[in-house]
């Protein structure tokens, strides 16, 4: 075993034991029309089931509706790429700033 690796034991010593929580899907609140959403967006399907495109979505912007909605249309489409308008300070730390 290397020094960087860490034994089981180790590892629990090192965090504290998991505790029971609450889910709350915030999707089954949503408007499934997205009225929040995709206001003002282009939404570009990847495929007709799976895998959606969606441009002009300012992330923080975001209203708790547009939220919810968000996590449902994320179900909805299993996969969503390029939801554009990264916060600049991502983009100024992140050493793959020109793929976002």
């Amino acid at each position: 075993m290397n020094s960087k690796t860490l034994s089981a034991d180790a590892a629990i010593a090192r965090y504290p034991p998991l505790t029971p929580f609450e889910h709350y899907e915030h999707g089954k609140d949503a408007d499934p029309t997205f009225p929040n959403l995709l206001k003002g967006a282009t939404l570009t399907d990847v495929t007709g089931n799976i895998g959606a495109e969606v441009h002009g979505v300012q992330l923080s912007k975001l209203s708790n509706a547009g939220k919810d909605e968000l996590a449902l249309f994320v179900a909805q489409k299993k996969v969503v790429g390029r939801l554009p308008s990264f916060p600049p300070w991502l983009k100024t730390r992140s050493k793959y700033h020109d793929s976002i």
